[in-house]
């Protein structure tokens, strides 16, 4: 007598190499290729948006460097650090 849980064993040996034409028909995977272009136009959006905040912070930090600058110079020199 064949115990089930051989049975099962033997099922998902034998479907192994059906799994990737089962995913092929699977409804689930249809239409994937035409939904990739969105996807790709939303994530080079994203790394546009990513550029330009990471430009935005570079020359926000330059200003401030360059303000603490001016007031170390007016105040004659750098405060000591604690």
């Amino acid at each position: 007598m064949v115990s089930a849980e051989m049975r099962a064993r033997a099922r998902r040996t034998a479907l192994a190499p059906l799994r990737p034409v089962m995913r092929f028909l699977d409804i689930r995977f249809q239409h994937l290729e035409d939904r990739l272009p969105a996807l790709e136009r939303r994530v080079a959006t994203d790394m546009q948006s990513t550029a330009e905040f990471y430009a935005l912070v570079s020359r926000s930090l330059a200003a401030i460097e360059q303000r603490l600058d001016a007031i170390e110079r007016r105040l004659g020199g750098a405060p000591e650090d604690v």
